[in-house]
């Protein structure tokens, strides 16, 4: 897989991801902050450990910051009174990305390929 296509896929992913939880949002804000936080924390250490060999980590964090907020960012800024309910779920994904990106760096590749377990008995 080479480098854009290997963005562009990320991309989309994390859009479809965005997609995926929004009707989360019916049952409630709470629940829809903490199940997004969650999902895209995983989902950023996943895709960069999977993929770091191909493309370089800062480009996969911005592909999936932009596929994850990239319905979101012009609604706020348009309708930011209106959205202002919803705001800690946006808030709390853009932190869990953050988040996922700096677990992935402070740990090496190969511990995290090995799974939490290793990381976890340190």
């Amino acid at each position: 897989m080479n480098k854009k296509k290997c963005f562009i896929s990320i991309f989309f992913i994390s859009f479809l991801l965005f997609i995926l939880l929004s009707p989360i949002r019916i049952i409630g804000a709470i629940q829809a902050t903490i199940t997004s936080c969650v999902i895209f924390q995983a989902f950023t250490v996943i895709m960069l450990s999977r993929y770091y060999r191909i493309i370089k980590p800062w480009i996969l964090f911005v592909a999936i910051l932009f596929g994850s907020s990239i319905i979101d960012i012009p609604i706020r800024i348009r309708y930011f009174e209106y959205t202002t309910l919803s705001f800690p779920e946006f808030v709390g994904r853009i932190v869990s990305i953050i988040i996922g990106y700096l677990v992935f760096s402070n740990y090496s590749a190969n511990r995290i390929q090995s799974g939490w377990s290793a990381t976890i008995l340190e």
